[in-house]
């Protein structure tokens, strides 16, 4: 019996000392991850102005942690944004990002402070997991500072 009240007690003393957790003020939810592909380069732009850029996916997504002023939580990407020459990568991101995440493509520059506005209230109609390299998706446009989601 003084066994496992010793053990009970140095279980609450071990559970009074500080734990190296996250703080708060670190933590940078990510509501749009916009992927673009130039010449050899995959480039990650979020709506917390972080970005990544790589020769691979993986290493993107590396540059972006690297690079980021705080923790980035990729788990609360609600939309992302693809261009025609980045469609390639929708497998690895189907592993990385949730099924719930809609989809879309966009056809002109975007500004990713003010686009997660948009897409909150116009939301793409394709979720990542229904969505094949081949599937048509719905375009983004930004003209005169005004954005559309076509069908």
């Amino acid at each position: 019996m003084k066994n496992w009240i010793m053990m009970t007690l140095a279980l609450m003393a071990f559970s009074l000392l500080p734990s190296p957790g996250t703080e708060l003020g670190e933590l940078r939810p990510v509501s749009v991850l916009a992927v673009e592909t130039e010449d050899k380069q995959i480039r990650l732009s979020t709506d917390t102005m972080d970005v990544g850029v790589g020769e691979t996916l993986d290493g993107a997504l590396q540059n972006l942690e690297e690079t980021s002023s705080g923790h980035l939580f990729l788990d609360t990407v609600e939309n992302l944004v693809l261009t025609e020459r980045s469609r390639f990568l929708l497998p690895q991101l189907k592993a990385i990002l949730r099924p719930g995440v809609t989809v879309c493509i966009a056809e002109s520059e975007i500004d990713l402070e003010t686009v997660p506005e948009f897409l909150h209230t116009h939301v793409p109609s394709h979720h990542l997991s229904d969505t094949e390299e081949s599937t048509p998706l719905q375009k983004l446009t930004c003209s005169e500072e005004r954005y559309l989601l076509g069908k």
